[in-house]
Parts: C-alpha cells; sequence; structure tokens
C-alpha cells in the first residue's frame, strides 16, 4: 500500500491493533462512493484524518509519475504487518 500523508503522526491505539491493523482499510476509507455512503455529506473532517491510501495493483494511472518523481512523499506498506516491519520509505522505492 501506499499511504501520502504530511500532516499525521501516526500512534497506533491497542483497540485498533485487529480492527484497523490490515492496511487496505485505509484503502476503502479512502474511496469517495464509500465515505459518502458511510457518512452522508459529513464526511469532510472524518475524510481530513484519513492518509490517502492505494492499493498497489489498482494505482491510478495519473499517480505513477507522481510516486517515481515525489518518492520522498510516499512510502509502501504491506497489508498485514505492523509494528513497522517491511515498510519501505521514500527514495528506497524502486
Amino acid at each position: 500500500l501506499f499511504i501520502k500523508n504530511h500532516q499525521l503522526n501516526y500512534i497506533n491505539d491497542l483497540r485498533t491493533i485487529f480492527i484497523l491493523h490490515d492496511k487496505r482499510i485505509f484503502s476503502l476509507l479512502s474511496n469517495q462512493q464509500f465515505l459518502y455512503a458511510l457518512l452522508n455529506n459529513s464526511q469532510d473532517q472524518f475524510k481530513q484524518s484519513i492518509p490517502i491510501t492505494y492499493i498497489i495493483n489498482k494505482i491510478p494511472y495519473y499517480l505513477k509519475d507522481s510516486i517515481i518523481n515525489n518518492k520522498q512523499d510516499w512510502c509502501i506498506k504491506p497489508n498485514s504487518a505492523g509494528k513497522g516491519e517491511n515498510i519501505i520509505m521514500g527514495m528506497n522505492i524502486y
């Protein structure tokens, strides 16, 4: 998963380890249709706290150049890894 966010520091609440451990939840929460159905029109404040997340094999074409040209703004996180395991940061993306 690719995650881009310049404004948040991530701290895991122990209650979320099993619920949100799988990073694919961020992909779902980044889906505009899902958020609209879930929150109707009150989604703006909620959306601001969700890092924009994409599943690697479903990345929109227009973002591929951004990922390659702005590696320092991105990280790759495995779906089910936790505690920072196997995360690839910024310039280490190839």
